[in-house]
């Protein structure tokens, strides 16, 4: 799905192709409480977790919330919403649909809905900027391809949107920018700049720096929260593997015929012929032709379904028998079902490690047993490639402050960072004076730059309204799109870079505050606002509920 997007997009919208390929992920899967994650008996203390209608201790409300949100990012791409983020958005949407209900917002109508879609960004076509039907029905035929991304889930997603803008619009109320401040971003936008940016390499930048102990130990007293260590927790990962259960699994021809009828297509698929043989000669293919193969593939089905319910039948002897993990009885457990054990280095609450086997979910829910409570083990997760893990707390490590000597490479490296970066910001006020110098004396900025070893890089004059892409996302450019002519910026730091902006034209027409492109610049901030200030008490409202919801699940503990 996520190939046959990108293909639409830059054959027919590579203007949208860049933030819709941030959205398109994988839905999340939020773990929390005693559940199984393959369907099999919830244990005793499973709780109801109500967040404006979903249950987020049920998988199937999860997937629903989740799986919306993914399809209303992937719908919406100006709103830019990253992998890291599609967690928020699904519970913002789920607390913007809950408000509706409360303030009676009902589903559109035929003719409002069609309105809506007829604004989409994702629907315009790129060069005329107006709805194209040819681009809303390739989409949507696309969506049709997978299940998840119907054509029936597309346009639920749709109805939601509507009435979450709506919500939007009511939390968000009228702009609030000034008229003062709207009338200098109007200017600057109907301004000519004319501008050359200079280059210094901080990567080239490389003082001798060579600090004593105590000149470190001072450093290290002054910012020792730099260094203080989180509190972490100990886990233990129990792995349900497949393979150990391969010699379980008992096979019998009628089972095997059932399971080779099933999956036929499989094996037809790979068969070979004559090029030059007649499709309706083919011999057809039979259980005993691929037997060997057939077997191989029910046996390593069968004992990865045997391994998932090992480890429901694990966590629920665990649970009736209220056995400890201290228990003789656990480590006999571990033995009689082969378990594979796994000790897990330490880790934060902030900083959940990427672990190859265990979704990152799975390890956060580990937190909810440190706080002391009834269960020491995990909900079952499932492991790429078959199996099951289930995951042990073993202690919880409290926070330290790990002494001088114990850090000393880590402050002596922070020590040099922070100073060659001090030197390097001098360096950048004594190049700008250096820089402004000959300006005086006649000569170019690009000549002395260059005299400086700075590389330099020259535009065509452009518009407020037009700025090139290097610059739209620069902190530089922020800074010198107000220098007056002939002024050279101060250096900003930016990656690897200090960078200065020198102003060689700046024309600003005569700005009519009565004229069309004015109010309809005014109507059009304002409602960038408005939707702005929506977004951000919709935030405010979800971080509200899912704060009571986590106190009250700490409660219970």
């Amino acid at each position: 799905m996520i190939t046959r997007l990108q293909n639409f997009f830059l054959k027919h919208n590579k203007w949208l192709f860049g933030g819709l390929l941030i959205v398109i992920i994988v839905t999340f899967v939020l773990t929390i409480g005693p559940q199984s994650f393959f369907g099999g008996p919830s244990l005793p203390d499973r709780r109801d977790m109500q967040y404006y209608g979903y249950n987020l201790s049920s998988a199937s409300d999860q997937q629903a919330l989740f799986g919306s949100a993914e399809i209303s990012a992937s719908l919406s791409p100006e709103l830019g919403i990253r992998r890291d983020q599609i967690s928020d958005y699904a519970y913002m949407r789920a607390a913007g649909l809950g408000l509706a209900d409360e303030l009676g917002i009902p589903s559109p109508t035929s003719s409002q809905m069609e309105a809506y879609i007829r604004r989409m960004a994702i629907f315009q076509d790129p060069e005329t900027g107006e709805f194209s039907s040819e681009t809303y029905n390739q989409l949507l035929t696309m969506f049709q391809t997978n299940t998840q991304f119907s054509r029936e889930a597309v346009a639920r997603v749709m109805r939601q949107d509507w009435r979450i803008k709506r919500v939007r619009d009511t939390l968000g109320g009228p702009g609030v920018e000034l008229p003062w401040e709207l009338k200098q971003d109007f200017i600057s936008r109907e301004t000519t700049y004319d501008i050359v940016m200079a280059r210094a390499s901080y990567t080239d930048f490389r003082p001798e720096l060579n600090p004593d102990e105590a000149v470190l130990r001072e450093f290290y007293d002054n910012n020792f929260s730099r260094y203080e260590e989180s509190d972490k927790i100990r886990v233990k990962a129990l792995y349900f593997m497949p393979d150990r259960y391969v010699n379980k699994v008992t096979i019998d021809d009628d089972s095997l015929r059932t399971y080779f009828n099933r999956n036929r297509f499989r094996y037809e698929a790979d068969r070979e012929f004559p090029e030059d043989l007649d499709p309706d000669d083919m011999p057809q293919l039979t259980l005993d032709d691929v037997r060997i193969r057939v077997e191989a593939d029910y046996r390593r089905e069968a004992a990865r379904r045997l391994a998932e319910q090992s480890s429901e039948k694990f966590s629920l002897e665990i649970w009736e028998n209220e056995i400890r993990r201290t228990d003789p009885a656990f480590q006999e457990l571990l033995e009689s079902y082969q378990v594979e054990v796994e000790e897990l280095q330490p880790y934060p609450r902030n900083r959940t490690p990427n672990h190859q086997r265990i979704n990152r979910q799975l390890l956060n829910s580990m937190w909810i047993y440190a706080s002391g409570g009834t269960r020491y083990f995990s909900d079952i997760g499932q492991m790429s490639g078959g199996g099951a893990v289930v995951l042990i707390f073993q202690e919880l490590i409290p926070e330290r402050l790990p002494p001088f000597e114990e850090v000393a490479n880590a402050v002596e490296a922070d020590w040099k960072n922070e100073n060659r970066r001090r030197l390097f910001s001098e360096q950048g006020h004594a190049m700008r004076s250096l820089l402004q110098q000959p300006l005086a004396e006649g000569r170019t900025f690009i000549q002395a730059a260059e005299e400086l070893g700075l590389s330099v890089q020259e535009f065509e004059p452009f518009s407020g309204n037009d700025v090139p892409e290097t610059l739209q996302r620069s902190a530089a450019w922020a800074q010198g799109r107000y220098l007056s002519e002939g002024a050279v910026s101060r250096m900003n730091m930016e990656a690897d870079s200090g960078i200065f902006i020198f102003m060689r034209s700046k024309i600003s027409p005569e700005a009519d505050f009565e004229s069309e492109a004015f109010l309809a610049f005014v109507e059009e901030q304002e409602d960038f606002l408005g939707q702005a200030k929506g977004w951000a008490r919709l935030r405010e409202i979800t971080d509200r509920t899912l704060g009571k919801i986590s106190s009250d699940l700490q409660g219970l503990f």
